[in-house]
């Protein structure tokens, strides 16, 4: 069966979800730095008892955190989270997907002058309508009750850091396991989506302990797909020796492949990709050798497919029988001048192309959901605003606009091809000519005025 084919298990009065995101939520502090000290100068100073996990850093606390947004004098926080952003660009891509999230909502202080938002946290995931398994806190611990808190540094654009207190999303298994025992709640509601998509934790335990609840879930329900999108830090996890990981990148390491198990499709960013494929340049063999062993040799002998997002195109890897096949799919690369902020874009790019493959016009097609997903990218790169979602909605309605009446433009001719050939058959002047000839343009009429009124 096709990619995102539904599965019509019974989920009592819960709405079957189209599309189930697994991940944190937090609420995102930005701020940008000043081109001429972004390189001398961080966003908290480095602590060299913990690993070097390139541009993310979970080991941020609830209080270190507080410590920073006060000294950056930072307000007006926006909620994020990789797969939530994932699925509010589904939602504006199509709005009528049935969307659910597994994962812990935490709770904002109502008076506090550091941790603040605009409204309940609940009420700024309204585009979730199945949210059963929404948990939350049950701590009397502050920092187990926050959402988790991100600290995002703006270099010229680009995100150049982002520090993580994960908070009451460190929290998602115990109360998991108090809401549902035996996992089999859990898993039913997975079983009952047609996608799943996944994004890493603070913790691998975490992860992996979601990763056993979606493989339960593929279990009830064959024909459900996965993605998997691990992030910086697991990626790193991956690619080091027994010998040089810390305990925590041990769990890194095990959730990523946990991950990997399960998922039909990962997504990673052209970063990611050269840490499991080495800083320098590969021979094509080299690049193919490399994710067999990083990711292929993960994947319980399923077709998993890669898809690598680069800032000019996107690749998408698969394999034909035992051998490892590349499709380049080219896109329009914006100017450095033209990116406001690429936070999240990368898990925009998922959640349009998710969107893209639940829709059984498009998934027929693989450059369609790769070019809806290019476009809802492009889109976050180039705002400017707070919210960007609504200029991702506007860019990919045009997208499919642009679709529609290009198929109404082939149609067109196709029709106009088929009527030439009938013309050459009939004998000039007969009466089936005259006929045809009336037909015809009464069907291109016809046509013509659909495509200035779609």
């Amino acid at each position: 069966m096709p990619p995102g084919t539904r599965h019509t298990a019974p989920v009592g009065d819960v709405r079957v979800p189209d599309l189930i995101g697994i991940g944190a939520i937090n609420l995102d502090y930005t701020w940008t730095q000043a081109p001429e000290v972004a390189k001398t100068e961080g966003s908290l100073p480095p602590d060299p008892s913990k690993p070097d996990q390139g541009d993310e850093d979970f080991y941020l606390t609830y209080e270190g955190a507080r410590a920073e947004i006060k000294r950056r004098k930072l307000t007006d926080p926006t909620v994020g989270g990789s797969a939530l952003l994932a699925l509010r660009a589904a939602s504006v891509v199509d709005t009528d997907l049935i969307l659910g999230f597994v994962g812990v909502c935490g709770e904002v202080p109502g008076q506090d002058e550091i941790v603040s938002l605009n409204g309940s946290l609940r009420s700024h995931l309204d585009f979730i309508k199945s949210q059963p398994w929404l948990l939350a806190p049950d701590s009397e611990n502050e920092g187990e009750r926050s959402p988790g808190l991100a600290i995002v540094r703006l270099n010229e654009g680009q995100r150049g850091h982002i520090e993580i207190a994960p908070c009451a999303n460190d929290e998602f298994q115990p109360l998991a396991q108090k809401k549902d025992p035996t996992g089999d709640q859990l898993a039913r509601y997975l079983s009952s989506a047609c996608w799943i998509h996944m994004s890493s934790l603070a913790s691998g335990d975490q992860f992996s302990f979601a990763a056993a609840a979606v493989r339960r879930a593929r279990a009830i329900n064959p024909h459900l797909t996965v993605s998997f999108d691990p992030g910086e830090q697991y990626v790193v996890a991956e690619t080091k020796t027994d010998k040089q990981l810390t305990d925590a990148e041990r769990e890194f390491r095990r959730a990523y492949r946990n991950g990997i198990a399960v998922a039909d499709f990962v997504f990673l960013s052209q970063k990611e990709a050269e840490h499991l494929n080495g800083d320098g340049a590969q021979s094509l063999p080299e690049v193919q050798q490399t994710f067999a062993a990083h990711v292929w040799d993960h994947a319980a002998n399923r077709p998993l497919v890669i898809m690598v997002k680069h800032k000019g195109h996107n690749e998408l890897w698969a394999k034909d029988g035992n051998t490892p096949k590349r499709r380049q799919f080219p896109h329009k690369r914006l100017k450095d001048s033209k990116i406001w902020n690429d936070t999240g874009a990368g898990d925009v790019f998922a959640g349009a192309f998710i969107a893209g493959m639940l829709s059984p016009k498009l998934r027929a097609h693989q450059p369609l959901p790769v070019g809806l997903g290019a476009r809802a990218a492009a889109a976050r790169l180039a705002s400017m605003e707070k919210d960007p979602f609504p200029e991702i909605g506007a860019a990919t309605t045009s997208f499919l606009n642009d679709l529609e009446h290009k198929e109404k433009r082939n149609l067109t001719e196709r029709i106009r091809l088929i009527i030439t050939e009938q013309r050459k058959s009939v004998l000039v002047g007969s009466v089936a000519g005259v006929a045809t000839g009336i037909i015809a343009g009464l069907i291109v009429w016809a046509i013509q005025l659909a495509l200035a009124h779609p």
